[in-house]
C-alpha cells in the first residue's frame, strides 16, 4: 500500500489530468486505477472494479469518432485524498457530440 502525501497527490493529479486531455483514459485508468475501484457516471449503476470500467469504457469508445476535449471543472487535493470533476467532450455516430461529466475521488493506491 502507497500513502500518497498532498505534495504526491498534486503530481499525481498532474498527470492524469494531462493523460485525461491527451484522450489517453483507458491509459489512465491501466495505469492509476486499483482493480477494486468504483467507477459511476451521473445517477447510473456503479461498475464495481478496473475491469468492469475498462470493459465499459472499450465499448463507448468503439462508438466514438473523436475526442474533443477535457474539461476540469474542480479539483480538491488534500492530506490523502483528491477529488475531481471533469467534461470529456466527444463526437459519436452520425457526427452528434456527447458531453459525459463525471467525477473521481481517491486516496490511499495500491501499486
Amino acid at each position: 500500500m502507497l500513502t500518497i502525501n498532498t505534495t504526491g497527490l498534486k503530481t499525481f493529479d498532474t498527470q492524469v489530468d494531462k493523460m485525461t486531455r491527451q484522450g489517453k483514459i483507458l491509459d489512465v485508468l491501466e495505469t492509476f486505477y486499483d482493480a477494486e475501484c468504483t467507477c459511476q457516471e451521473g445517477n447510473q449503476r456503479a461498475r464495481k472494479g478496473a475491469a468492469a470500467q475498462h470493459a465499459h469504457l472499450s465499448e463507448l469508445f468503439k462508438i466514438v469518432n473523436s475526442f474533443n476535449c477535457a474539461t476540469l471543472h474542480a479539483q480538491a487535493i488534500g492530506d490523502d485524498v483528491s477529488i475531481a470533476e471533469s467534461t470529456f467532450d466527444t463526437t459519436g455516430p452520425n457526427g452528434r457530440s456527447y458531453r459525459t461529466r463525471f467525477s473521481v475521488g481517491g486516496g490511499e493506491t495500491e501499486r
